[in-house]
């Protein structure tokens, strides 16, 4: 059987109507050399069967599994790709006409820099519904690198990253149980300490924020995927002086990291002995913010209990 060159993963829980609008903006003249992999986290809308009864082009490998949360639902679904690259979609996006073959055309464009062992793959543009760019776009199309275009270069938004499939697969973490939120910014952030990777200043998708999405409740589930979330911040701290310069990204991150680390309640201070001078001197930096975020997710979830 002939290897994919891209796996589209799809983590979906109830989002049937979505997921036919993203499933049918998957068009290309290489459809067949497109698979994309459904991991269904115990819908019960008929999600399902709509895969199974669906007619398409391109291969598609559906899950079901009882319903874990999107974390479980991503994993399994990026362990179970078996295309070159991979990209990562929410049911409730779609792709932009063309944006399958702007993917191809790129990997074929790039092919001499993707050999190299140190790049790991193509990052895009998304847009909103008014087809806008969401965030801040690229300085440059080239050569760069997740953390130092975020925290240096002020490049923020929702992305579209096209990563190697085996260098994903050797960052992903097993979700931790009962939490619901894996902030991918995790794996392209360790990406990041190794690899670099090509901006390319194109759009592939649409991004939409549903009423009642992960979106929409961002600070609730940060605080009920509080592992994760302090994973995020501790492991992006410590990446302060060493993968970026930027003294005000790193405060946002430490202040967060404070931030989350109260709502943990966890007393270890372990942490502070491998840190570098420079990363406590901005955690110090970071205290007085950091403690008044804490407070006002107190008074945001007596208010809305």
């Amino acid at each position: 059987m002939v290897k994919p060159i891209l796996s589209i993963c799809v983590p979906t829980y109830n989002r049937q109507n979505k997921l036919k609008s993203l499933l049918h903006s998957v068009k290309s003249e290489d459809e067949q050399r497109i698979e994309v992999v459904i991991v269904d986290d115990g819908s019960e809308d008929g999600t399902a069967d709509y895969c199974r009864q669906l007619k398409c082009n391109f291969k598609l490998v559906l899950t079901i599994q009882k319903n874990q949360g999107r974390s479980s639902a991503l994993y399994n679904s990026i362990k179970k790709a078996r295309g070159e690259f991979i990209i990562i979609m929410d049911s409730d996006d779609i792709f932009l006409d063309g944006a399958i073959n702007t993917i191809i055309e790129s990997l074929t464009k790039y092919e001499r820099i993707l050999s190299n062992d140190r790049v790991c793959g193509l990052v895009f543009n998304c847009v909103d519904e008014k087809q806008r760019i969401i965030g801040k776009d690229f300085n440059l199309e080239g050569v760069g690198n997740f953390l130092k275009y975020r925290a240096d270069e002020n490049v923020f938004g929702d992305k579209k990253e096209v990563v190697k499939s085996h260098l994903l697969k050797s960052v992903i973490y097993q979700p931790f149980y009962g939490e619901p939120r894996m902030p991918t910014g995790i794996l392209w952030n360790r990406l990041a300490r190794k690899y670099d990777v090509v901006t390319v200043k194109s759009s592939l998708a649409i991004k939409e924020y549903l009423e009642g999405g992960m979106s929409s409740k961002t600070r609730e589930l940060r605080i009920n995927s509080i592992s994760s979330t302090l994973l995020y911040y501790e492991e992006g701290l410590f990446d302060f002086g060493i993968q970026y310069k930027s003294v005000s990204f790193a405060i946002r991150v430490a202040a967060n990291f404070i931030r989350y680390r109260l709502h943990s309640k966890s007393p270890n201070l372990g942490f502070l002995l491998r840190m570098t001078f420079p990363q406590i001197f901005i955690l110090f930096l970071a205290l007085p913010v950091g403690s008044i975020l804490f407070l006002s997710d107190i008074f945001y979830v007596r208010r809305n209990s």
